[in-house]
């Protein structure tokens, strides 16, 4: 079977689904219990594909955050994300 790289993206998403899901929890969790106007740091360890990781940062950048991966080996990688209000 031949597959092209828009159905391996696709199949590579739904195989990862449940560690999306996992992930988006997790954020959403933070950033509720966190959010005070200040850069908030959402630790993850899962092993996502960049390209699916991206997939889920660009949901929230779509939202109003702004979002950046931050990658530390001491401390562990974090998500950082930070919100300014409009005027």
């Amino acid at each position: 079977m031949v597959i092209g790289p828009k159905a391996l993206i696709d199949r590579i998403k739904e195989k990862e689904s449940t560690a999306v899901r996992s992930l988006e929890e997790n954020i959403d969790r933070t950033l509720e219990s966190k959010f005070n106007g200040s850069p908030i740091a959402v630790g993850y360890d899962h092993e996502l594909r960049s390209f699916v990781l991206e997939g889920v940062l660009d949901k929230y950048r779509a939202t109003g955050w702004s979002v950046r991966i931050v990658y530390d080996q001491r401390d562990g990688n974090y998500i950082e994300f930070s919100y300014r209000e409009s005027r």
